[in-house]
């Protein structure tokens, strides 16, 4: 093959290799909130995050994606090329050969790129508002006062709503808050807050929420497909409907979406009618989205309906075979339906891909215990305690479970090393008898 012309297929390919980069307008927002939350130091971002967040600020996400798309086809291209180089360098009789697999290689890339790149647009989210809670950001920019953002509107304010954040705001000191309603409301009388933000997983914040709900003189202000709002005072609500996501988005399939989103944090806040119906409309308008599924999916393990959480979590595999998000769900609802040995390989196989991954290690060591296999238990625990020391998050609970699997396992000085600790953690009253119970039982059969 002529010079141009292997030049010219090394460039399809690497373009074709950063298309499915230039499609992922998710990875893109988060790696831009990741670039502008280090500037406020909530993170340690990394220098391509850092240069997504500059192309953001300078061109939007169109400049975001571009660059992100570049970033894998730069180095596609240079390696094809340093592939060409090295076969130049070959023995003589090696060289043609070389020649001929050179452009078979180039092929194969491209091949791959545009069939990644096809499946990622395929299935791609292009509306920032079903990406991230930017509307609700919006709102609480509005706010006079002081705002409590959970820690994943912490992540993202910096994007939507610099304004709000403090100077010492920490994601840490998020989520701490976010578990401990008392220390929240210490932390309110020494400086009254206007208004809570929560988005993402609201789970971790449910202590908050349901103080908040039952706090007089604060009222949920906004739901969305993101989260929730509360704010001192007033009495009106805005929470999505049908009517909302056709005034919202013209695209009926952006409706499903928005639809499904909104049902499950309706259906986290408590709004016992609202959720079904919503999620039934955007099955109608959309049944075949895998997001919408995704959703369907997420919905029924909330609700305990595991035979229809794990078909929804399978449809979406059928379209999106490493959606990791339904991976977890399809082990989680084959767990809770009592298949552990299935729902093990499945976790399994997931937490090698995603070894940081905190609910992920939390299930796994779910699983682990159900299943008795306290060396995976242990495992899974102790990655979680090292990602919970790096983000100054409690320990306490992970030291205690420990504490157990290690027992479980035989060996008692480990087992009484984390009872310990979790004891330093200062547990509540039962639970610290029930520790110094399991470490007093540990030491008389070690006599």
């Amino acid at each position: 093959m002529k010079k141009f012309a292997f030049l010219a297929l090394c460039l399809a390919a690497a373009i074709a290799a950063g298309s499915g980069s230039f499609f992922d307008h998710a990875e893109t927002m988060q790696r831009a909130a990741s670039g502008f939350a280090a500037r406020h130091g909530l993170v340690e971002a990394g220098l391509r995050d850092k240069l997504v967040a500059l192309a953001y600020e300078s061109g939007g996400w169109m400049a975001a994606d571009v660059l992100r798309g570049l970033g894998t086809a730069v180095p596609v291209f240079l390696s094809l090329l340093l592939a060409s180089a090295l076969v130049l360098r070959l023995p003589w009789n090696l060289v043609r050969r070389g020649r001929r697999l050179l452009p078979l290689l180039a092929l194969g890339v491209f091949a791959w790129g545009a069939w990644n790149g096809f499946s990622v647009w395929r299935h791609r989210i292009h509306d920032p508002r079903l990406l991230v809670p930017s509307e609700l950001l919006g709102k609480a920019l509005k706010i006079q006062g002081r705002i409590f953002f959970s820690p994943n509107a912490l992540f993202l304010a910096p994007l939507f709503a610099p304004e709000k954040i403090e100077p010492k705001s920490s994601l840490a000191e998020s989520a701490r808050l976010s578990a401990f309603p008392a220390e929240w409301r210490a932390e309110d009388r020494k400086s009254p807050f206007s208004a809570v933000v929560v988005s993402g997983q609201l789970a971790p914040a449910n202590p908050l929420l349901e103080m908040l709900s039952a706090l007089p003189g604060w009222r949920l202000a906004a739901a969305d497909n993101h989260g929730v709002l509360f704010v001192r005072g007033g009495s009106a609500m805005e929470e999505p409907t049908v009517e909302s996501a056709q005034i919202l988005f013209p695209n009926p399939a952006n409706q499903a979406v928005y639809l499904a989103q909104s049902a499950l944090i309706l259906e986290a806040v408590q709004r016992s009618e609202s959720p079904g119906k919503l999620m039934s409309h955007a099955l109608e308008l959309d049944p075949d989205n895998p997001h919408v599924l995704l959703c369907s999916a997420s919905l029924a393990t909330g609700e305990g309906r595991w035979s229809v959480a794990r078909e929804a979590a399978k449809k979406v595999l059928k379209l999106m075979p490493h959606s990791a998000t339904a991976s977890y769900l399809l082990a989680l609802a084959m767990f809770e339906s009592g298949a552990v040995s299935k729902a093990s390989a499945e976790i399994a196989s997931l937490a090698a891909l995603h070894p940081n991954d905190t609910q992920i290690l939390r299930l796994q060591a779910r699983i682990a215990s159900a299943g008795n296999d306290p060396s995976t238990e242990v495992e899974a625990l102790e990655k979680l305690l090292a990602l919970s020391k790096k983000r100054h998050l409690p320990c306490g609970n992970l030291h205690l479970l420990l504490g157990q699997a290690w027992s479980k396992l035989g060996f008692p000085d480990q087992a009484l090393e984390n009872y310990q600790a979790a004891l330093k953690e200062n547990p509540p009253p039962e639970l610290k008898i029930r520790i110094e119970e399991a470490m007093a039982l540990i030491r008389e059969k070690t006599r």
